[in-house]
């Protein structure tokens, strides 16, 4: 799978989960998030696709919360060939 479009609300072990699924994903659309109880530790594990093949992330519904800023936060500091980020404010 290249491109995997979310929506609804998604908790980080839901989103961690589908990416460790997807090592070929190349896009990443999603709607919303709900990382309230997102705790990142030092030897967490990141998905293959964050690390080979992500290149593009599109969030749709960020309202700049504290859990909309931890999923960013870890998406751009662990997506190691991220090209695109778009964030689209409600």
């Amino acid at each position: 799978m290249k491109q995997l479009e979310l929506t609804g609300t998604w908790r980080h072990g839901q989103i961690t989960q589908f990416l460790e699924s997807c090592p070929e994903l190349k896009i990443l659309i999603i709607d919303f998030v709900d990382w309230r109880e997102f705790k990142p530790e030092k030897s967490m594990w990141i998905p293959a696709c964050m690390l080979t093949n992500l290149t593009t992330i599109k969030f749709s519904r960020c309202d700049g919360y504290t859990c909309d800023m931890k999923f960013l936060e870890y998406m751009l500091g662990n997506a190691q060939v991220l090209k695109t980020v778009t964030v689209f404010a409600r």
